[in-house]
């Protein structure tokens, strides 16, 4: 009898492992200049394991709106309410500090999906990064 592979289990497979190749494209020290300009001031408040709950959601923002950019894709419209939900914001805060959270969200989203797109376009004129939809590496 043969095995049952689970698509949606594949592309994350696949999700991640592209993840790590674009990695290098990420300037690490813009996303702590973003982390201290933008983020520390909003959440200084907060006991440190609901800072560090947030800080890592804004960095899974950043991660997701790179790739998005760098292959040219639309992102999805439920990629912020899942983010919020996988990191239980929803749980943590009211609703109206969810609400300014993912305006910060957004407005980082903006950020590094336009970053991700300059990158992605560099590194296919350079042939060292492959369309999505298949094609020559």
């Amino acid at each position: 009898m043969a095995k049952v592979k689970w698509l949606s289990q594949y592309r994350q497979r696949k999700k991640e492992e592209t993840k790590l190749r674009i990695i290098d494209g990420i300037r690490w020290y813009e996303v702590e200049e973003y982390l201290q300009q933008m983020v520390k001031p909003s959440t200084h408040h907060l006991p440190m394991w609901k800072q560090e709950r947030v800080e890592q959601c804004i960095l899974d923002t950043i991660w997701e709106a790179f790739y998005y950019g760098v292959y040219n894709e639309e992102p999805l419209h439920e990629t912020m309410s899942e983010l919020c939900a996988k990191h239980d914001l929803f749980y943590l805060f009211d609703d109206l500090y969810v609400y300014s959270l993912t305006i910060l969200m957004d407005d980082c989203w903006t950020r590094w999906y336009d970053k991700g797109k300059a990158y992605g376009s560099r590194q296919r004129k350079l042939r060292l990064l492959e369309s999505k939809k298949g094609g020559q590496r």
